[in-house]
């Protein structure tokens, strides 16, 4: 029974429209409200329906909820009768349209509400409810609620099961949820992705184009890049791009950009034959397409393999295509993708040979940064090819990349050049074009920034420009030098680690070591030495080599301390190192000084480890050193007796060339002190010095020879070493066409003829014929001089003086009589006085014409 109050109420909402003046819109609205609150369920309806006719006003929407309308409208929603929720839901889908509203709505509980009217069986009721979802849906303060209050498992039902417009709406709801980041993860794990792939290809083009974007915006977190491929996205994604449907394309293209982000992707899109499906997007004209499919493209072709299978498939020549594209975004992704492919080996000469410099040249010219720095990110990879490196240059390259850098403000782009400079720098033809172009200045400028990433690829370029024989004096002269001790000196190890390299190269050139020295480099190289990482410690000693080359660097390089410094590293088992550090010592050794201060600052055990380094050019080295060191007196008797011996005998004996030599020739200068004769001779030297006198290498035979002449100056081995058969080796020297060994070998027979004891054995050796010949062959002083001076310290003992004669000595000896020389007249008189001693040698040396040059000495000679 309708009771009249009840009646009042329901012709009162029917008859309630909007009115001119806002009071009494207000009014009404507020009688409304009251209304709504009514127990009656018709009156309940007529207000909800006069709301909701009234909420078709953009005014009136914000004055409903302004006088507490949503209260009531959100309560009817909660009706057991259909009736009722549906002119309520009607009514929230509307005042939803507002802005402001949307956010009301979700914080005075309408979406629990919407989501109790979801669980009805009305259509048209689940319809109107999700409508209201999805515009509550659109701003992003709402879009976490919505997920938190449990929209999704019942928006996804409806995906599945809803009438055409509800799928359409509840796609378009989830897919603007899917927006929010911590949503993405959510959706994924309440299997949104399951329930799209279950009805993606058996609905309407609508909701195609909804669940693709919805699966768009999931595809951008992280974690969903392999979540999505791992639950079979991807097949039904590449279907979705080649749909008729532009939309659907775009939606699609854009997901599948997304997740090739991820490595794992990569792989997995090629071989469901997905980068075909890009290639013919590319080719299309709409510019969002060619967007994502050219930015799908580029981040696939971060994997290996995809960037062979990439240019196999004809991508080159699209992506230049793109490249010259007036959309400066899709320029931008079709030179990051170059740039990518560039990368792989292979492709680094097809992309020059198929054209494509002059597109990557022309990227270097474009006001957007990033194609720039794309453009001189491919060029940095191509110039790593030598087949390139001219090409690039011929093609016209260095004025570009000096205007980017000169133009550019941004670190990535002045990176990417400074490395392109670099790499180019590899080739020597490119070195001086470079420099001849203006590339120091360039460079300078680039260094000066104080980004440690760009200071690390110019520090490098200098490195390489620096190779070149004429770019070391430009590189210096140019102004570059004091940048480059800076970058000797940074912290950072990859600019240090260049900037020493750069200082070794240029030091190199005779003019530069000690505008170096002069410039500051020494502390820096000094301090580097010292640095944890081999590389730096490899460029630095090798850069100290080269300075302590030049005589003049020697002392100040010695005061500076590098000489402890070079000490310390000594022990590194790294054959650059301890080669530069044996070079360096080896060249300061070369000033009288510093032979001393070598010694006194503890360098015989390192000196002695080096010499039994397994490196064959460190051997050689140290035993360079070692031999410059031993040119001083002090240090020859140390470093005999401090363990030099042994491992010196070892090189000699197993050694081979130049260790060989310099080991030699370590020993023979060890052999000038009177207190290591006998100790060569007792620890093996000897022995070993006489079997190097048979040699073929003439300089060891030479140093052997002279070791062996230094050992005969010490009467009280001479014995000894005749009984090692010294003598013949001697005189097999003697018969080499050497004119300064065989002066050391007769000097040495001279030297032990002199004891009357030895003479004798050494006339009965069969070396007085060998003399004579060389008398009478030589025309060299200092060899004469020794011969005769042996002959006739032989002559003192009576064998020997018949033996001289017997074997026709007088002629030579009488012919030097006549000589001008003095020392060759006076050791020609004494041997001729000594045979004279005999008297049958008496009567044969006047016989064979010696009185008339004895008496003309007599009269002449002082």
């Amino acid at each position: 029974m309708v009771t009249p109050t009840n009646q009042a109420g329901r012709d009162a909402a029917s008859n309630i429209g909007v009115r001119k003046e806002d009071q009494d819109n207000r009014r009404s609205i507020q009688m409304l409200n009251a209304l709504a609150l009514s127990d009656d369920l018709q009156t309940q309806t007529e207000a909800a329906a006069a709301l909701a006719a009234l909420a078709t006003h953009d005014e009136i929407k914000v004055i409903i909820v302004q006088e507490g309308g949503l209260v009531p409208i959100i309560g009817l929603m909660r009706s057991s009768y259909i009736a009722v929720q549906k002119q309520a839901c009607s009514a929230l889908g509307n005042l939803s349209l507002n802005a402001e509203n949307k956010l009301k709505i979700v914080e005075d509980g309408g979406v629990s509400a919407l989501i109790h009217v979801l669980g009805t069986h009305d259509a048209e009721l689940q319809f109107d409810a999700v409508r209201c979802l999805r515009n509550l849906s659109v701003p992003d303060a709402n879009k976490l609620r919505i997920v938190q209050e449990g929209v999704t498992r019942p928006l996804l039902r409806l995906v599945a099961n809803g009438s055409k417009d509800t799928q359409k709406q509840a796609a378009a709801t989830l897919a603007n949820i899917a927006v929010h980041p911590a949503n993405k993860v959510t959706l994924v794990k309440e299997d949104t992705v399951e329930v799209i792939l279950s009805v993606l290809d058996r609905t309407s083009i609508d909701v195609q184009s909804e669940l693709a974007r919805c699966l768009r915006n999931l595809s951008l977190h992280p974690d969903n890049k392999v979540e999505l491929t791992s639950r079979g996205v991807l097949k039904p994604l590449l279907a979705l791009m080649k749909s008729q449907t532009l939309a659907i394309r775009r939606q699609a293209v854009a997901t599948l950009a997304n997740l090739a982000v991820h490595p794992h992707n990569e792989s997995l899109i090629l071989a469901q034959g997905g980068l075909s499906i890009l290639l013919q997007l590319m080719c299309e004209e709409d510019e969002e397409v060619l967007l994502e499919a050219t930015r799908a493209l580029r981040n696939i072709a971060v994997d290996g393999p995809n960037k062979t299978e990439i240019v196999r498939q004809g991508g080159l020549a699209i992506l230049f295509n793109l490249g010259r594209h007036p959309n400066g975004k899709v320029q931008r992704q079709a030179a990051a993708a170059i740039a990518n492919l560039a990368l792989q080996q292979d492709n680094k000469l097809l992309i020059v040979r198929a054209g494509g410099l002059s597109v990557i040249i022309n990227f270097l010219h474009s006001k957007d940064e990033d194609v720039k720095c794309a453009g001189a990110r491919a060029l940095r990879s191509l110039a790593l090819s030598e087949e390139n490196q001219l090409a690039i240059l011929h093609e016209g390259a260095l004025p570009a990349l000096f205007t980017a850098a000169a133009e550019c403000s941004t670190v990535d782009v002045q990176r990417e050049v400074a490395a392109v400079l670099a790499n180019l720098a590899l080739n020597e033809d490119n070195e001086l074009d470079i420099v001849r172009e203006g590339g120091i200045k360039c460079l300078v400028a680039l260094g000066l920034q104080e980004n440690v990433t760009v200071q690390r690829q110019v520090a490098a370029a200098f490195a390489n420009l620096s190779l070149a024989p004429t770019n070391k004096i430009k590189v210096v002269q140019e102004g570059a030098l004091t940048l480059i001790i800076q970058f000797a000196a940074s912290i950072d190890p990859h600019v240090q680690c260049e900037g020493c390299r750069a200082i070794r190269n240029l030091a190199v050139a005779d003019d530069n070591k000690i505008l170096l020295l002069n410039a500051g480099a020494l502390q820096p190289l000094i301090k580097a030495v010292g640095s944890p990482y081999l590389p730096i410690k490899r460029q630095a000693t090798a850069a100290l080599s080269c300075l302590a080359l030049y005589e003049g660097n020697r002392k100040p390089m010695a005061e500076s301390g590098l000489i402890g410094v070079m000490i310390e590293v000594a022990d590194i088992d790294d054959a650059e190192i301890q080669c530069a550090v044996s070079q360096t010592l080896r060249y300061l050794a070369m000033d009288d000084m510093n032979k001393v201060l070598i010694v006194q600052a503890g360098g015989i055990q390192p000196l002695v480890a080096l010499i039994c380094s397994r490196y064959t050019q460190v051997q050689e080295e140290a035993a360079a050193l070692l031999a410059y060191l031993a040119m001083n007196d002090e240090n020859e008797v140390r470093l005999a007796h401090e363990g030099c011996l042994e491992p010196l005998k070892r090189l000699v004996r197993g050694g081979v060339g130049e260790v060989k030599f310099q080991a030699v020739t370590a020993l023979s200068n060890m052999s000038n002190a009177a207190k290591n004769k006998k100790k060569i001779l007792e620890e093996g030297g000897a022995d070993l010095l006489i079997e190097l006198c048979y040699s073929t290498d003439v300089e060891v035979q030479q140093e052997a020879t002279r070791a062996i002449r230094n050992l005969c100056l010490e009467p009280s081995i001479t014995a000894a070493l005749l009984n090692l058969q010294v003598v013949p080796a001697l005189i097999h020297v003697i018969n080499s066409d050497q004119m300064l060994t065989q002066q050391m070998a007769c000097e040495g027979l001279a030297v032990i003829s002199e004891s009357h004891t030895l003479s004798t054995q050494l006339g009965s050796s069969g070396l007085i014929p060998v003399l004579i010949r060389l008398a009478e062959s030589s025309s060299e002083k200092l060899v004469l001089e020794q011969v005769l001076r042996a002959l006739a310290n032989l002559a003192l003992v009576e064998p020997n003086r018949v033996a001289i004669v017997q074997d026709n000595g007088l002629k030579p000896l009488i012919r030097f009589a006549n000589s001008e020389d003095a020392e060759l007249q006076r050791e020609t008189a004494r041997a001729l006085r000594n045979l004279a001693v005999n008297d049958e040698n008496k009567v044969k040396i006047v016989k064979e014409g010696g009185l008339g040059p004895l008496i003309s000495l007599v009269r002449g000679s002082k």
